[in-house]
């Protein structure tokens, strides 16, 4: 079967790399699928290893990939440089599908934020970014969640969440936080809050009516990043999809992996479906 999806794996090999989760594996873990596992090397080269450091490299993403995949093609590559950049121009230099990163390490996980390098690379990515935290969890995602925003971005980010509950066989529910602005407002202008949340849950069910029926709908009032993470513990979800950014962002990669569709260059981009 031809390859017709190109996946970047950036590899830290100074971080203890745990297994990548079932949910991502029986994403990635294809025939159809190049996977190209990217190792940077950050400053000069060292004259003492005369040329160790790349074959060390080497030789460790080769054991990661024997250890981690079974059916797709692995290419193993080195860069020298910073390491958001060396994976932003990878990407746009040879037309890679998504970008799957380490949602962070320890460190970040402990200050409820992502990795720097994570970071910077939603910021530029020209592609979907995949993230997750690599701690190798055992059953594969039972339930699918995305957001909806109620904008331009809300109809690639439902339909590709949708291939891929339909690709897994699991349950798929939307969810929309209305903002509510200033927050207070909710406590004492209910009618207004009650009012903003019927609009909201008929425009979803339109969308849902459209793009997938069979799913469930949560729509609340609240801080985005509270009611996503909410949702996504509720339902001990294993995968989000979402074109958000910031905060909700984070939230909800503390809780399962996320897809974060590039949408601006959306439609129709590769899906992560199963192809016969």
């Amino acid at each position: 079967m031809s390859v017709n999806q190109r996946a970047l794996f950036p590899i830290d090999l100074s971080l203890n790399f745990g297994m990548l989760s079932a949910t991502t594996r029986k994403m990635f873990d294809r025939p159809d699928v190049e996977i190209v596992m990217l190792y940077t090397l950050e400053g000069p080269p060292s004259h003492s290893m005369r040329g160790m450091e790349v074959a060390r490299a080497m030789a460790q993403m080769e054991f990661l990939a024997q250890q981690q995949f079974d059916h797709a093609k692995v290419i193993r590559r080195t860069e020298r440089g910073r390491a958001a950049d060396c994976i932003l121009e990878y990407a746009q230099r040879n037309a890679v599908d998504v970008i799957v990163m380490p949602a962070g390490g320890p460190e970040s996980l402990g200050r409820n934020s992502l990795g720097h390098v994570t970071e910077a690379v939603l910021r530029g990515a020209p592609c979907d970014v995949w993230m997750e935290w690599m701690t190798g969890s055992v059953e594969c995602a039972s339930h699918i969640c995305c957001t909806v925003e109620l904008d331009g971005d809300d109809e690639p980010v439902l339909s590709r969440a949708a291939e891929i509950a339909g690709d897994l066989g699991a349950p798929l529910t939307i969810i929309h936080a209305v903002k509510i602005d200033p927050p207070m407002a909710m406590w004492w202008d209910t009618d207004a809050v009650d009012q903003d949340l019927r609009l909201a849950r008929l425009r979803v069910d339109e969308l849902r009516q459209r793009l997938a029926p069979t799913a469930r709908t949560h729509v609340e009032a609240g801080r985005p990043d509270t009611v996503v993470s909410r949702v996504l513990h509720r339902h001990n979800a294993g995968l989000l999809v979402s074109a958000s950014q910031g905060p909700t962002l984070v939230a909800a990669a503390m809780a399962c992996p996320v897809l974060r569709m590039s949408t601006a260059f959306a439609l129709p981009a590769k899906v992560l479906t199963r192809t016969a």
